[in-house]
């Protein structure tokens, strides 16, 4: 297995834990309405499935390595993109971080 997949691993666990970090600790005099947040939680929802369908892919031994590795940057894009939502959003719980937010 290469170096960048064995990364894999430590990439999601950095891209995971960062959001919290930064929500306990974020100045919070900057504030968006509920509109926005409903759209950004929305567009979490979405890279969430995206997510998981590229962990899966990225997982799958059956497809060769070379070409698995090629996506690994999207993969990150992917995860920075989640974190800067979850950032803007303020107040995650671990839940919905690992399984996107019920929407009503």
């Amino acid at each position: 297995m290469s170096y960048a997949l064995l990364n894999i691993n430590a990439i999601k666990k950095q891209a995971l834990d960062k959001p919290l970090e930064a929500v306990e600790n974020k100045d919070r005099t900057n504030t968006i309405t509920q509109e926005e947040i409903r759209a950004l939680k929305t567009s979490y929802n979405k890279l969430m499935d995206r997510y998981n369908k590229a962990e899966e892919y990225l997982d799958n031994d059956k497809i060769p390595l070379e070409i698995r590795e090629q996506w690994i940057p999207k993969f990150k894009e992917i995860l920075f993109k989640m974190e800067e939502i979850l950032i803007k959003i303020d107040h995650a719980t671990k839940e919905e971080i690992l399984e996107g937010f019920k929407l009503i």
